[in-house]
């Protein structure tokens, strides 16, 4: 019995991909090998920077929102050495976050991605203090930061939102954050 036929293909364009129509003709058999999610790998990068030494990522896509996440990283002044494999294959990110000193994003990254503001947390505990820009991505609007802004002034926050950025201090967090454990009910610290 023959395998599935391709029995209708579209070639790509500017605005579409490729698309193959499959007439089934018995199950499909092969090999394909998937990449890690880009929602995961650029998350992963941002919580990188919580470390105290490099992090390695394996089995990352090779897309456009990981090279911004890359970029917004090394502006700040982490380490990032992205491996690509041939072929378009996953490839390997390491992010050093020992020579993070900024605590800047530039505007230039406004609404590209939705990775700014989730920058925040790891900026604070780092460095102090968080400037980021706005966050996008999105054809369906501006997407919300107000609970995360609300979540950081719960803790003692200082948090500003101007149109193109977010600007957290952490001087009260860090006096906070026992004191809001111990009425959460957790142990102290």
């Amino acid at each position: 019995m023959m395998g599935p036929v391709a029995t209708h293909v579209t070639t790509p364009s500017a605005t579409a991909p490729t698309t193959w129509e499959i007439e089934p003709a018995g199950p499909l058999r092969g090999e394909v090998r998937i990449s890690g999610a880009k929602n995961a790998v650029t998350k992963l990068m941002v919580a990188a920077l919580l470390a105290k030494t490099p992090s390695t990522i394996t089995n990352a896509p090779r897309l456009g929102d990981v090279d911004l996440t890359a970029g917004m990283l090394t502006s700040l002044g982490a380490g990032i050495a992205i491996e690509h494999a041939a072929g378009g294959e996953p490839g390997t990110i390491v992010v050093d976050p020992v020579t993070t000193a900024s605590s800047r994003i530039p505007v230039h990254y406004s609404g590209l991605n939705r990775v700014p503001i989730l920058l925040v947390g790891p900026l604070l505990h780092r460095v102090g203090e968080a400037f980021v820009p706005m966050v996008g991505g999105d054809r369906i609007g501006i997407r919300p930061v107000d609970f995360h802004v609300d979540a950081l002034r719960r803790f003692g926050e200082e948090c500003e939102v101007r149109p193109l950025v977010v600007r957290c201090r952490a001087e009260r967090m860090r006096r906070a954050w026992p004191r809001r454990r111990r009425a959460l009910g957790h142990a102290r610290i």
